[in-house]
């Protein structure tokens, strides 16, 4: 029987990748390998990897709205709301399922509030989210999200797995299915104690949602600040610099979610940003 996966993660941020069973979620643990590996191979779904299946994963500090990227540095204990955007323009469907482990190979905190169509598996030592069932397109994607609660101090790095699945949805014709996986790599930060997390800049970014223009301020104002918008997939549109305020013309961005990253050189901070 053809059995439904999930597939691949984005550039700027995390990848994995997971197998399911018949039209719906994955049979443990089965789902974790996949999350490495992929879906491909025999009475599952093609076995090509494409880039036509795209996957994005973001985290979001609940701290303070700053956006963890690719090589960024996680708080540990603090909360983040991770959301997953997976595309495919031909697929009728999607699988996804994402993995957080650390250097020791066990599960990396714990994954919490899982959105609609999506649902937490577990089998041990891991922690797994993934679709509850099919996940229907809505334009050429789909978003899903579920919250991460990050270990104790002392975990060290953590590796992000993560896959998507864009299929045909239907059973035995598995060629029209392409999938694609991805791992991002994280370091641990300071915890939320700190006063001074991450060496992050204090930063004001309005009006958000924005339309036309994005006002930015930061609360030191000797320092000399560079600034970059770049979306999902890590493309950077706009850049620049300014000292301690600036108004930014947004309005030829796509609407949709985006990224501004400020930095003087030394300390930095991103936060995310809705483009009406």
């Amino acid at each position: 029987m053809k059995r439904t996966l999930l597939l691949s993660l984005s550039a700027g941020v995390i990848y994995l990748t997971l197998t399911s069973a018949g039209l719906g979620a994955s049979t443990t643990p089965i789902g974790h390998q996949a999350s490495q590996v992929g879906c491909g191979g025999g009475g599952c779904h093609g076995t090509t990897a494409s880039t036509a299946t795209t996957i994005v994963v973001g985290l979001l500090d609940q701290s303070d709205n700053s956006v963890v990227i690719a090589g960024g540095k996680y708080r540990p204990n603090q909360k983040y709301t991770v959301t997953v955007v997976g595309s495919n323009a031909a697929a009728a469907k999607f699988g996804y399922m994402i993995r957080f482990k650390d250097a020791s190979n066990t599960q990396a905190g714990v994954f919490s509030n899982p959105s609609a169509g999506s649902k937490i598996s577990t089998s041990s030592p891991y922690q797994v989210v993934e679709h509850s069932g099919p996940i229907t397109k809505i334009a050429i994607g789909f978003t899903a999200s579920f919250e991460w609660t990050a270990p104790a101090k002392g975990k060290g790095v953590i590796t992000i797995n993560a896959a998507i699945n864009g299929v045909n949805a239907v059973s035995g014709a598995d060629t029209g299915d392409k999938y694609n996986v991805a791992t991002l790599t994280l370091n641990e930060g300071f915890p939320a104690s700190v006063n001074d997390i991450d060496n992050t800049i204090a930063v004001n970014a309005y009006p958000n949602p924005a339309t036309n223009v994005l006002n930015i301020e930061v609360e030191n104002t000797s320092a000399s600040y560079n600034y970059a918008i770049f979306n999902m997939n890590g493309s950077v549109s706009t850049q620049g610099n300014f000292r301690s305020k600036t108004s930014i013309d947004v309005s030829a961005l796509a609407t949709g979610v985006h990224f501004v990253k400020i930095t003087d050189g030394t300390n930095e901070k991103t936060i995310i940003f809705n483009k009406l």
